[in-house]
């Protein structure tokens, strides 16, 4: 549910806002989550992620800026691999380098964890399949 009137986020010019933060995403799917973007329910919640925006955006300033690089959206491929299909090569290479970005990204705000311990919070999510990637950036 939305928590804006039509109004309201005419107002706030939040289509606008939400486009221009879509356009500095890395990945089509990152944009297409930035313009689908509500406000939050919570002046709490809203105050922890402008926290976490603070942490990002710190490391950016000490040039060390979170490396997005590398991620391709594979939902489609990975759907059809769930139903039991067959990936394409160009397809298996993307899940590669999104496993190898996403690694990348983890012992990035790992190293830096005393900077950014919000951010660690999400990127110790980030599992290092080294054992998948591996393999398959060898094969093609």
């Amino acid at each position: 549910m939305d928590l804006l009137s039509s109004k309201t986020r005419a107002d706030l010019g939040w289509d606008l806002l939400l486009s221009q933060l879509a356009a500095r995403c890395h990945s089509d799917r990152g944009a297409q989550l930035c313009r689908d973007l509500s406000p939050l329910p919570s002046a709490e919640e809203a105050h922890a992620r402008q926290a976490e925006v603070s942490e990002a955006r710190a490391l950016q300033d000490r040039g060390e800026p979170l490396p997005f690089g590398g991620v391709r959206d594979l939902r489609e491929a990975l759907g059809r691999a769930a139903k039991g299909g067959a990936l394409l090569p160009p397809e298996l290479v993307d899940v590669a380098r999104t496993l190898m970005a996403g690694a990348r990204l983890r012992r990035h705000v790992s190293s830096r964890a005393e900077h950014c311990q919000r951010l660690l919070s999400h990127a110790g999510g980030i599992a290092e399949l080294v054992d998948v990637s591996g393999p398959i950036e060898d094969a093609f």
